[in-house]
């Protein structure tokens, strides 16, 4: 297992080589393959492991099986089984996922999110409490949702501007005649 306890270390194109375990404490690594990862404190590009435990850290891509994130800001996550708490993410797709925290767009099948903003949701399931979501698209919700914008108002946003889209073009051909 390997395992940075010093200062913040730079590895910048150096890939990981494939591991049963990764732990980086207080380093910046760019790609980190193996069946397990621990991040502390540390900052990565990309991580791909069965398991990854990131904390207090920031990573641009992960995927993986479990993804457990704690007080971290990640760009894009993917996985079966997502934990984050008190975190940010980008991008979130999963099948099971329990967030806590902030979120850009969150796709997945079942999913719990708690004290939660988001700018777009589309999942099967929703469960939770004080969701606020631009736009909010999912088959069963559980929760307490606040939306800018929900099912009906994208419905009629469309029909809207297809009219308007309509009449505008109806009017070009009149007037180059």
């Amino acid at each position: 297992m390997a395992d940075e306890m010093a200062a913040p270390q730079s590895e910048p194109g150096f890939i990981e080589p494939a591991q049963n375990a990764v732990k980086k404490n207080k380093a910046v690594v760019n790609n980190v393959q193996a069946d397990m990862v621990q991040l502390d404190q540390s900052s990565a590009n990309q991580i791909t492991a069965n398991t990854a435990t990131i904390r207090n850290s920031n990573v641009r891509q992960i995927g993986g099986q479990t993804v457990t994130i704690t007080n971290s800001v990640t760009g894009v996550v993917q996985g079966t089984n997502i934990n984050a708490t008190n975190s940010s993410l980008g991008v979130c797709s999963a099948s099971e996922a329990n967030i806590q925290g902030n979120v850009g767009v969150m796709i997945g099948q079942s999913v719990a999110l708690n004290n939660h903003r988001t700018g777009l949701v589309v999942t099967r399931d929703v469960t939770g409490g004080n969701i606020q979501s631009v736009i909010f698209l999912a088959s069963q919700n559980h929760a307490t949702v606040e939306t800018i914008v929900d099912q009906r108002s994208v419905a009629l946003f469309g029909l809207a501007t297809g009219i308007s889209i309509g009449l505008v073009l109806s009017i070009f051909r009149l007037l180059k005649r």
